[in-house]
């Protein structure tokens, strides 16, 4: 079913600790620009720190289209009303949706935390007994600014306003598995119209089963008429005879296939 993995977003945001951009620009910023992500373009107009935690869930859409991928991000459906990149509009849109979380404690691994007066934001990656571990970009990261870091910080931290938690779920039932069918039950034989001609003109024997030790039901004369409904092999060691399951005057049973001709 479709959705979007917050272990792989974790998994992204992992891999992309270190990087280093510029401030008003990535390659974050840049692949959200080329996808129209946003309303306009961002490159040169904001930092980035939104724009990471957008980046890690666009790149892990899977199936779903990219405007499937801004729902997840609890982007609005109107793609004209310019919020997103913006810390506090972000936090906002959280907000609406019944998506915010305020202690620290309810927090989990997918959410996006937010610090500082609602001034940055990354994604929560873990937790220890003490605190959260986050990644956040457009950050100081090993004395390099406008990077990829991997912080942590205490669960009692003044610097934590809240955090939002993406709609991983909101598309796991648009393509439901379909239900189970009921068998169909297999068709029902086709009969054809058979008669009986045998070398001599000697009848041709009826039998309860497809073998000629088996019992004679009835003698049937030749050139009677009888109605054929398939054909199986013989049942004699080592025998390779076809046999005719047959109905002759309402007493259905096998005779011998090469004695039939089609009528």
């Amino acid at each position: 079913m479709p959705e979007i993995s917050y272990k792989d977003v974790v998994k992204t945001l992992e891999a992309e600790v270190g990087y280093q951009g510029q401030h008003y620009n990535s390659k974050y910023t840049q692949f959200l620009d080329s996808i129209n992500w946003y309303n306009y373009k961002k490159a040169g107009a904001c930092t980035w720190c939104c724009i990471l935690c957008d980046y890690a869930i666009a790149v892990n859409k899977g199936s779903l289209t990219y405007e499937q991928a801004r729902q997840v991000a609890c982007e609005p459906a109107n793609h004209n009303y310019n919020v997103g990149a913006g810390v506090k509009e972000k936090a906002q849109l959280f907000k609406e949706a019944k998506r915010w979380i305020s202690k620290a404690k309810d927090a989990t691994t997918g959410d996006q935390i937010f610090l500082n007066g609602l001034k940055h934001v990354g994604t929560v990656v873990g937790w220890d007994s003490t605190g959260l571990f986050y990644i956040d970009g457009s950050t100081t990261y090993e004395g390099k600014p406008y990077s990829v870091g991997k912080k942590h910080i205490p669960f009692n931290s003044s610097k934590i306003d809240g955090f939002g938690r993406p709609n991983w779920y909101k598309f796991q039932d648009s393509n439901p598995t379909p239900a189970p069918q009921p068998t169909p039950e297999p068709p029902k034989p086709t009969t054809q119209k058979y008669k009986v001609k045998t070398n001599t003109g000697a009848p041709l024997a009826l039998r309860t089963a497809p073998k000629t030790s088996s019992v004679c039901i009835v003698w049937m004369p030749n050139k009677s008429e009888v109605t054929v409904s398939e054909f199986v092999s013989g049942q004699e060691i080592g025998g390779c005879s076809t046999w005719a399951k047959a109905t002759y005057k309402g007493m259905t049973g096998y005779c011998l296939s090469k004695y039939l001709v089609k009528v």
